[in-house]
């Protein structure tokens, strides 16, 4: 009778470790086949890049109508698209057009249609001026406004272009010459190469806040405006030219430089028979700036 027992607690024994062995099997066929996909092939999801600020993500918060990927364009560059509002900054956010060498060779701001304080898309648009020189192709660079300057905040979207063949204009921009000047708001002529352009004058203030280059440098030529300076608007109305600018052209120290500045500026726009008087500003503000 004992051995009776003894054979029917063997057997359930047997069945039962029979039984986890079973599960054990199946457990691990589930875990080696959820890391392949229906083609028997790794997996490979994981390994997406979900940093934010790649391009294809950027499409989400802003969507460019004008102009479409490898279009071909000429200065001066009308952009037209809509952003969510988090990517303005006190209604603008800011552009630019580079070269292949990601040179930039023109700057503006991006203009909200309508309130930009919400979350939900605003339409937008922005007019840029750029000389191409010799490139043939670039990409239109549109940033989220980010006053707080941290660069982990920094998020743009690149759109290839191309630029039409154009012909080119002569123009002058005014740089000073330590070696030659007689006062502060002596400044010298320097002729500059560019596309031409129905928005002549701004190419040429754009001209010369790109400042000497490196053969006007080895000619003893220098400017007293910032690097960091732009032109935000360029109206000419009755022989009148009303110059906006950054803050940063306010970057300037000492009564000499001011006056330099303002030289350059005003002579480079007096080369034009449509100007005969230059009023600058700075975000729309002419009292008080370009103080010593």
């Amino acid at each position: 009778m004992k051995n009776k027992y003894l054979i029917i607690i063997i057997v359930i024994l047997i069945v039962v470790i029979g039984v986890m062995i079973f599960y054990l099997i199946q457990n691990d066929g589930v875990n080696s086949n959820s890391s392949l996909n229906s083609n028997g092939q790794q997996d490979t999801n994981t390994a997406i890049n979900t940093n934010s600020n790649t391009n294809s993500a950027m499409q989400s918060d802003v969507q460019v109508t004008k102009p479409v990927p490898d279009e071909t364009v000429n200065s001066p560059l009308t952009v037209a698209g809509r952003a969510k509002g988090s990517w303005f900054f006190e209604a603008v956010f800011p552009v630019q057009i580079v070269d292949e060498n990601d040179k930039q060779i023109g700057y503006g701001n991006a203009e909200a249609i309508g309130d930009w304080q919400t979350e939900n898309y605003v339409d937008f648009t922005a007019l840029l001026t750029f000389t191409k020189g010799s490139a043939t192709a670039g990409f239109l660079v549109l940033q989220n406004a980010n006053p707080s300057g941290i660069k982990s905040l920094e998020k743009e979207l690149r759109i290839p272009i191309k630029f039409v063949a154009s012909t080119i204009s002569e123009i002058e921009i005014y740089l000073g010459k330590e070696s030659e000047q007689s006062d502060c708001s002596t400044v010298f002529a320097v002729k500059r190469l560019i596309d031409e352009t129905p928005q002549i004058a701004t190419a040429a203030v754009n001209q010369l806040l790109t400042g000497p280059t490196e053969a006007e440098e080895n000619d003893d030529y220098n400017t007293s405006i910032s690097p960091s300076a732009r032109l935000l608007s360029l109206n000419i109305t009755d022989g009148k030219a009303y110059a906006d600018f950054n803050q940063e052209l306010q970057n300037i120290g000492g009564s000499c430089r001011v006056q330099m500045v303002r030289a350059q500026i005003e002579n480079t726009l007096k080369q034009f028979d449509s100007v005969q008087e230059v009023f600058i500003s700075i975000d729309g503000k002419t009292e008080g700036i370009l103080q010593p």
